[in-house]
């Protein structure tokens, strides 16, 4: 290893010297890993691994088209239903591997069949309003918020 730094309460940065030390670390390691005791993934640079929300799905529809919606935007990892306790809330988590050109791709909503809407959520992105469909701001915070010409 040519350096560790500890980034933050929950990642470390691990710089490898080569190219092989990469695919020597790849081959011999299954992902996620753990060394005494913590749970580590492993990313390549300039990648990361990011949960997105999706709001206001119907219950009817699989997770499979969203796992081949999402793949259009990065590598989705696992697509499964949030939980509290033992109850499904109805948000859709997508687990995805992106780049940062890859997750500004990732719209606030997505469209299906016959005009449904969804609400695309994730931390660290800036809120939608649901009124005027404006980022950086949402309805209750922003009281100067007017919906667009014709709507």
């Amino acid at each position: 290893m040519q350096r560790v730094v500890k980034v933050d309460r929950f990642r470390v940065e691990v710089v490898l010297k080569t190219g092989q030390a990469v695919e020597r670390f790849q081959a011999s390691t299954d992902l996620p890993f753990q060394v005494r005791g913590k749970v580590f993934n492993a990313t390549y640079f300039g990648k990361q691994n990011i949960c997105v929300r999706v709001h206001w799905l119907p219950v009817i529809m699989n997770n499979d088209k969203l796992f081949d919606v999402f793949s259009s935007f990065g590598k989705v990892i696992k697509v499964d239903y949030e939980k509290h306790g033992d109850f499904e809330n109805g948000v859709r988590r997508i687990f995805m591997e992106v780049t940062i050109a890859e997750k500004l791709e990732i719209p606030h909503m997505l469209q299906y069949s016959d005009g449904l809407k969804a609400l695309v959520t994730m931390s660290g992105r800036a809120p939608l309003c649901l009124r005027c469909g404006e980022v950086w701001h949402v309805r209750q915070a922003y009281r100067l918020c007017v919906l667009p010409q014709g709507q």
